[in-house]
């Protein structure tokens, strides 16, 4: 079982709501959602691995006409003229689904920062190209959804944010949409060289990370040479490497200082 726990969140186990192509049929526009961190795993579903009409029908339920989405590979931002945002989202959707007819995907955990009106989703999925099945793209990433309460019987552009923010009338409905991937997650949507360019960051990341190791103990090193106040004062080993990093830190506000003042 998933769960987020984190206050102000509000958490709950979505592996109970993890569905796979069982958008309801008798959908219409406007629905909305009622309770945001039960109803969303299955609309992502939905919106994912179901039916082109089922795919389409969740998108107009839940998301407003203007809606704004944000991925590494794509963004659209908010407007209603000539077109709606939303029927170009709907269209990502579409070639996401084209490029992928069979998509693995779970839900595994989501989490509703109410007060900020904002729902943190973490997906789990498996991306194969039709034209290239034999190697599957697996992917983590952290779905950021902006919230906004609307009335469902009202023209969504026309509504006043500000009236009845409590009504049983108002419901939820997704004003945007940011996909948060670590960067080796997305390049390994490019076909074919996406799996070499994925083990390649990998490989820099962990490089990366055994160069911090060996820059910050080499300036360690000098900084506890440098630092008699550190040496005089007799400290443990552990307090010796805090305070010749703080001595190093001076430094460098130091240097900073004077080079913001030249530029001045």
């Amino acid at each position: 079982m998933h769960y987020i726990l984190n206050s102000p969140f509000t958490a709950i186990d979505v592996t109970k709501h993890i569905t796979t192509n069982n958008f309801s049929t008798s959908s219409t526009h406007n629905i909305a959602m009622e309770d945001p961190v039960a109803e969303i795993p299955s609309i992502i579903q939905s919106l994912t691995t179901s039916s082109p009409s089922a795919q389409r029908k969740a998108l107009e339920s839940y998301f407003v006409p203007n809606a704004r989405f944000d991925h590494p590979l794509c963004r659209i931002d908010p407007f209603t003229y000539p077109l709606l945002s939303r029927g170009f989202i709907l269209a990502i959707y579409r070639w996401y689904k084209l490029l992928s007819p069979i998509i693995e995907l779970e839900v595994e955990s989501v989490a509703f920062d109410e007060p900020h009106s904002r729902l943190y989703v973490s997906v789990r999925q498996i991306f194969t190209f039709w034209f290239f099945p034999f190697v599957r793209v697996p992917a983590e990433l952290v779905v950021v959804l902006d919230l906004k309460k609307h009335r469902g019987d009202e023209s969504l552009s026309e509504v006043s944010y500000d009236d009845l923010e409590h009504d049983e009338r108002y419901r939820w409905y997704i004003e945007s949409q940011t996909d948060l991937y670590q960067f080796e997650q997305w390049v390994g949507f490019f076909p074919v060289v996406g799996l070499l360019g994925r083990m390649f960051v990998l490989l820099c990341k962990r490089i990366t990370g055994w160069c911090c190791l060996v820059f910050s103990t080499v300036v360690l090193w000098l900084g506890m040479v440098v630092d008699w106040g550190g040496r005089a004062q007799g400290l443990a080993a552990a307090d010796r490497c805090d305070s010749a990093l703080e001595f190093v830190a001076r430094i460098e506000k130091r240097i900073m200082g004077k080079i913001r003042e030249k530029r001045e």
